[in-house]
């Protein structure tokens, strides 16, 4: 039998990304930030027993709650009362008020944002400000503020950055991007990174992956699958990209690959997400389905529907398990899980309903058969199924105990009036004449009788009844 080709949806599984340790530490980014600007003091007299001194010491060697402490009090002690004291100590003051906002970004404090804002509003000339920027969208990066990010990221002017952090850049708000779901633009970032000979590994291969995920999103298969496959040697991605490589397969109907190569992602080489190990099940027996191996198929389907909870089961993976099971000889729970396919008067509904009526057929119960079959018979989705299910409901309507003759005489008509060239012609006039010579309609049956073109000897007997 022939059926739907279903896709998946690509939920769940594909919308994860993979989280990278990509965040250089705040320690290396204070003292090796190369932005033209201003410049952190990194020569500390340790003998000076002023507080800015020790608390640039306490800064240095990555104390940042000390530092921290130290800073503010520094910032709130009144300036000394002449003016030329008041001049010297003033570029001190602000590089105080400086090292306090990296200090309560390193520190995660609440106020760190606002430290930030405050200094680029009060001092928005200021040589810092770009390095400011760049720490607050590192900040919102870490904390997984897509949209922070992008607006502090935004704020800078990329062209001033070394060419290192200019990677780091375009890295960072290209997948802050990506996590928005702004695919176009996040495209142009991560393109940079990727065509960068010099850009670090680390940045290139995440570059790459998220590069293959926007092609997969935007249904350019082929360059996704290309993508993918040179992630595998990749150690990072090398349990990540094999549920997308599958799901590749699948769209574009490699299943005999996917059956092929799958079992070895599934097998102890492979550390995959349990997540990503079921939707592979899923896949595989979907795949295995599709190639009529249904007694394969079972183990990898049930794996999978186990797992599932009530929205995973969706109409399209329920057909397959339902249908799987129904070939397997498992009629009961094939219903059960046919049942979650039906109702949306589409493909897959007439598809599902026509195969509840055959489960119901191999547990003799005709009477759900045949209602089965009449919801399939009104779909026109696919003409094909639709004769199949009109003639199986004529056929139940005549076998079934209660009020069976004018379901059966309507049904049959309306049979080989829609199908008066169906192979199965003969047989709808032979059941009609039973039914006529039942209930002695003698007319009837002989007319039956003669639009039968090939008379079984049962039939022939028949004749002189009718002719009587």
């Amino acid at each position: 039998m022939r059926h739907p080709m279903i896709s998946h949806p690509r939920s769940s599984i594909l919308a994860a990304t993979v989280l990278l340790s990509l965040t250089t530490s705040p320690t290396a980014l204070a003292q090796s930030f190369d932005l033209n600007g201003g410049v952190i003091s990194e020569s500390v007299n340790r003998h000076d027993p002023s507080v800015f001194d020790r608390a640039m010491d306490h800064f240095n060697h990555a104390q940042y709650t000390a530092a921290l402490e130290g800073f503010d009090t520094y910032v709130q002690t009144p300036l000394l009362a002449d003016a030329p004291s008041a001049e010297r100590e003033e570029p001190r003051r602000l590089e105080a008020e400086y090292c306090a906002a990296l200090c309560a970004v390193y520190l995660y404090h609440k106020d760190a944002v606002w430290r930030i804002d405050q200094f680029i509003d009060q001092h928005p000339e200021s040589t810092w400000v770009p390095k400011l920027r760049w720490e607050l969208g590192n900040y919102q990066y870490r904390r997984k503020k897509w949209t922070k990010a992008i607006d502090a990221f935004n704020g800078l002017t990329p062209r001033h950055l070394s060419k290192g952090l200019r990677t780091e850049f375009h890295f960072k708000r290209g997948h802050s991007l990506f996590e928005k779901s702004e695919l176009s633009e996040a495209r142009s970032d991560l393109m940079k990174v990727a065509d960068d000979p010099s850009a670090s590994p680390a940045f290139l291969e995440a570059a790459r992956y998220y590069l293959a995920h926007i092609a997969y999103a935007e249904d350019r298969l082929t360059t996704a699958l290309t993508a993918f496959e040179a992630l595998l040697v990749v150690d990072a991605f090398r349990n990540a990209v094999p549920v997308y490589i599958a799901q590749i397969l699948y769209d574009l109907g490699r299943n005999e690959e996917l059956i092929e190569r799958a079992p070895e992602w599934l097998g102890q080489n492979h550390e995959l997400r349990n997540a990503d190990a079921l939707e592979l099940h899923k896949l595989l027996g979907s795949a295995l389905f599709y190639e009529s191996r249904c007694a394969e198929a079972e183990p990898h389907l049930e794996a999978a529907w186990k797992a599932a909870d009530g929205q995973q089961r969706t109409p399209e993976f329920s057909y397959i398990v339902g249908l799987c099971r129904l070939n397997n000889g498992h009629p009961s729970t094939a219903i059960t899980a046919l049942m979650r396919s039906t109702g949306g008067k589409d493909q897959l509904d007439q598809y599902a309903t026509h195969a509840m009526g055959r489960a119901y057929l191999e547990l003799n119960e005709k009477p759900k058969a045949q209602t089965a079959f009449e919801t399939a018979a009104s779909l026109d989705h696919d003409l094909e199924l639709r004769e199949d299910a009109l003639f199986n409901q004529a056929k139940l309507a005549f076998e079934t105990d209660f009020n069976p003759f004018n379901d059966a005489i309507a049904a049959f008509e309306q049979y080989l009036e829609e199908y008066p060239n169906s192979p199965r012609r003969d047989e709808a006039y032979g059941f009609l004449l039973d039914v006529y010579l039942t209930t002695r309609n003698h007319v009837r049956a002989l007319d039956a009788l003669d639009r039968i073109q090939r008379k079984s000897s049962p039939r022939k007997a028949g004749l002189p009844e009718a002719r009587l």
